[in-house]
């Protein structure tokens, strides 16, 4: 455990649970974060099959 070690303080424990605490809500942006790249990757599709002379 973290606060069995003698040399811990306050600030570690408080840099251990904020980065716990960052991770865990940055979970929650990853649904809209893999729709936003499944929609690049449709835009991308798009822009590559177009014929040079409809890109006008």
């Amino acid at each position: 455990m973290l606060m069995a070690q003698p040399q811990v303080s306050a600030g570690h424990v408080y840099a251990v649970m904020t980065s716990l605490w960052n991770f865990v809500t940055s979970l929650d942006e990853g649904p809209g974060l893999a729709d936003q790249l499944a929609r690049l990757r449709d835009i991308g599709r798009r822009v590559n099959t177009a014929q040079p002379d409809e890109m006008i």
